[in-house]
């Protein structure tokens, strides 16, 4: 990638379980969560060549006790789980912020 871009969108624990969902202020970016409570799928049309190395992903949870995992980066998506400090599946908001 040539030039550097910052992204960044808050994401509602309810949006995208049933199916894809866009993510307000990020044209062809969505949220979707395949009917599971705490992993959320990131879509986007960056088709990264390197994806562990063009992309770095930060994610915070907006919820007290629950926090959020980047899992994975891919080409045209990145994964962020939520988990209570018992290690128990939890849904919640939270707020990313992605450099390329």
């Amino acid at each position: 990638m040539s030039a550097s871009a910052i992204y960044s969108a808050k994401v509602g624990a309810g949006e995208g379980f049933s199916s894809p969902a866009p993510l307000a202020g990020l044209a062809g970016w969505t949220v979707f969560k395949q009917q599971q409570t705490e992993i959320y799928e990131i879509t986007h049309n960056l088709n990264l060549s390197n994806p562990e190395s063009d992309m770095q992903v930060v994610a915070t949870s907006m919820t007290p006790g629950v926090s959020v995992v980047v899992e994975a980066v891919n080409a045209n998506s990145f994964r962020v789980s939520a988990w209570t400090s018992q290690l128990a599946p939890a849904e919640t908001d939270f707020m990313f912020i992605a450099h390329c």
